[in-house]
């Protein structure tokens, strides 16, 4: 990982604990636009899945765990949960483009009576 990845991640993890406390504090219905901002963010440096489930493990522990009740920790960690969804939105969207890309590809050099099978 070079330097810049680097510091990009620490400027976006940081960024992530803020929106992600600010959304804790609003009601419910806060929408989910911060989140999905960060998530574009992370997904024009092609980050994966896996390193923004890192930050928000990271971040939850820091905002939720140490000072909150039984009761609300279990809300904060559901409304957590919703703004990690809207924040990885972004890259699921691109990977199933890309699944999508790949998969037109493969059909436009197949012979006409090759049939793919594709999951549902």
């Amino acid at each position: 990982m070079t330097t810049a990845v680097r510091g990009f991640l620490t400027k976006l993890s940081q960024e992530y604990q803020e929106a992600l406390r600010k959304h804790l504090t609003q009601s419910p219905q806060a929408g989910l636009e911060p989140a999905q901002n960060l998530g574009r963010q992370a997904g024009s440096l092609e980050l994966e899945t896996l390193e923004l489930v890192r930050i928000h493990e990271r971040t939850l522990l820091k905002l939720v765990l140490p000072s909150a009740s039984p009761a609300a920790r279990s809300a904060m960690v559901r409304r957590a949960g919703t703004f990690f969804a809207g924040f990885i939105a972004p890259i699921e969207e691109h990977h199933r483009t890309a699944r999508e890309t790949n998969m037109d590809r493969i059909t436009d050099v197949l012979p006409e009576d090759h049939q793919i099978v594709t999951p549902r």
